[in-house]
């Protein structure tokens, strides 16, 4: 009995021990599930860092491209910006010209036209001396007529002084014969 007594206590304790070892097993089992939780969420959250981080890389990646055409489009223009400008100046540079060109045509023209005007051409010279002799005719014809009109005016002269006389001698035969 005394045999079986141990026996008993000694499977009592292996029990116990057993149980002991359950229970140990029981809490490593909860903690096993829980860091397999913690593990899948971490996955999970890993997962979404992951898809987040290649959303990012692809937002990134946009934004360069987006980048990269404005800075394309910048330079473009740039470059339309400097050709226009470009002929522009040229542009501007051949209306000097033409200008400097039109002008000294313009004043070689005007000085011409005065050296002209200031220089008597044969015809003109012809023209004032034809001028001047039908002047100088004209001239002698209007003193020969002045002085035919002279002659004419001392006759009406004459006559008026005669008619004056012949007047008052009728008045004093008026004033007599009223006598």
């Amino acid at each position: 009995a005394a045999a079986a007594a141990t026996r008993a206590t000694a499977a009592k304790k292996e029990a116990a021990d057993i149980a002991a070892e359950l229970e140990a097993l029981k809490l490593a089992s909860k903690d096993a599930e829980a860091n397999a939780e913690a593990a899948a969420a971490a996955a999970a959250a890993r997962d979404a860092a992951l898809l987040e981080s290649a959303a990012a890389e692809q937002r990134a990646r946009d934004a360069e491209t987006r980048a990269d055409d404005a800075a394309t489009a910048a330079a473009d223009a740039l470059a339309a910006g400097e050709e226009r400008n470009r002929r522009f100046t040229a542009l501007q540079a051949s209306f000097k010209e033409t200008e400097a060109r039109l002008l000294a045509r313009c004043e070689a023209a005007e000085s011409a036209q005065r050296k002209a005007a200031n220089t008597p051409s044969a015809e003109m010279a012809q023209a004032v001396g034809e001028a001047i002799e039908e002047a100088e005719a004209a001239t002698e014809v209007a003193r020969r007529d002045a002085e035919t009109l002279r002659g004419e005016l001392e006759a009406v002269r004459e006559a008026a002084a005669d008619g004056e006389a012949a007047l008052e001698a009728a008045r004093a035969e008026a004033a007599e014969a009223r006598r």
